[in-house]
């Protein structure tokens, strides 16, 4: 009797094919690798083998080690898991080391990527300094129309003074 037959054997054969290609099976094959949701479920999980592996909470480099993230992008991640309170950070000794506080929160993240569209951002940066250069035109007529002002009073000022003072 084969494996699978001793294994499966209360199975009919076109349940093994339902079993296999579960839901989540599927949801896993369509997710997106490089959305925050996969990366701090995989920063987690790391955290977890790393504190498996070494015996002791791991840090972050440790966590890019099993990750394969580089160390940046790693320290990224867990300060944002930090903020949500995901993870918590202990100093031992001039050690930071990373302990899995709640991880619940993780699954408020997005779990596709939404990285900034290049267009959406160029054309926003555009108008802010289009506002921008249009705020300082404003400002500097107003300067200038002050100063004008200013000098056409000091002048008047001034023409008042010198003819008083001429007898």
């Amino acid at each position: 009797m084969d494996i699978i037959d001793k294994n499966f054997d209360w199975m009919l054969p076109n349940q093994w094919i339902e079993c296999q290609e579960s839901p989540d099976r599927e949801r896993e094959k369509n997710m997106d690798h490089n959305s925050p949701y996969y990366k701090a479920h995989l920063v987690v999980a790391a955290a977890r083998i790393a504190d498996h592996k070494f015996g002791v909470p791991p840090t972050v480099s440790q966590i890019s080690e099993v990750t394969g993230y580089s160390i940046e992008e790693s320290q990224s991640i867990c300060n944002k898991l930090k903020e949500m309170e995901v993870l918590k950070a202990v100093l031992a000794g001039d050690v930071e080391r990373m302990y899995i506080k709640n991880p619940l929160p993780m699954e408020e993240l997005p779990r596709a990527n939404q990285g900034p569209n290049m267009e959406a951002e160029v054309e926003k940066f555009a108008k802010q300094q289009a506002e921008r250069m249009a705020n300082i035109t404003v400002k500097a007529k107003d300067e200038k129309q002050r100063k004008k002002d200013l000098f056409a009073a000091l002048e008047k000022e001034l023409k008042g003074r010198v003819g008083e003072t001429k007898p």
